[in-house]
């Protein structure tokens, strides 16, 4: 959905001569076959070193794949942006969980808010909030408050990844709940009518 999205909006906001995310190709099927391997053989056997080499090289093949659909275009429609940022945190995920296995700095266990924070959770979001305006005939915009709620899930995956080697780490775990908490209270309170009200679409 992401590189499709994208394109339709380059393409009626910018216009046809803009460059546009490329269509599902080899590429995007070798990503996607790579990481069913690689999950594969991760959950049997996650910490040797050349695991570790497979995880890096995953998370640079995914950061190729996520360049090419052009986000960097779409950062003045948040509803658009968040999904490219929810997508950058498998690559960087992916990186840490690699590194992990070469640092005895860096704890697996915590690489994991990565994905299911900054990927996992924000995805949803982001999914979500889009898919409730598309689909109760509303305008596709995100407007301030959603915007600072994708702000606040964002920070909250940075906080909980990094709190474990902060000197203020309880700090950084309040932090990181304050904004998780706060941004779904967002969610919740901007979509609640929306979800609770009939839709806005013409009825056939």
């Amino acid at each position: 959905i992401i590189p499709n999205f994208t394109r339709n909006w380059i393409k009626n906001h910018l216009g046809d001569n803009r460059k546009i995310p490329p269509a599902f190709n080899n590429l995007d099927r070798a990503v996607m076959i790579l990481t069913g391997l690689f999950s594969a053989i991760w959950i049997f056997d996650p910490f040797q070193p050349v695991i570790g080499g497979l995880a890096i090289g995953l998370g640079g093949v995914h950061a190729v794949r996520l360049s090419r659909w052009c986000g960097g275009t779409t950062f003045s429609d948040p509803l658009l942006a968040v999904l490219h940022v929810g997508y950058g945190w498998i690559p960087i995920s992916l990186v840490l969980i690699g590194l992990s296995n070469f640092s005895d700095q860096l704890f697996l266990s915590v690489t994991f808010h990565g994905l299911t924070i900054g990927c996992i959770s924000l995805m949803i979001i982001a999914v979500g909030s889009r898919a409730a305006l598309g689909h109760s005939g509303r305008e596709l915009k995100a407007g301030k408050s959603m915007t600072v709620c994708y702000i606040l899930i964002f920070l909250a995956a940075v906080f909980r990844v990094f709190a474990s080697y902060a000197q203020i780490y309880r700090v950084m775990l309040w932090l990181a709940a304050g904004c998780w908490i706060s941004g779904l209270l967002i969610f919740l309170v901007v979509y609640w009518p929306i979800l609770t009200q009939p839709s806005l679409k013409k009825q056939d």
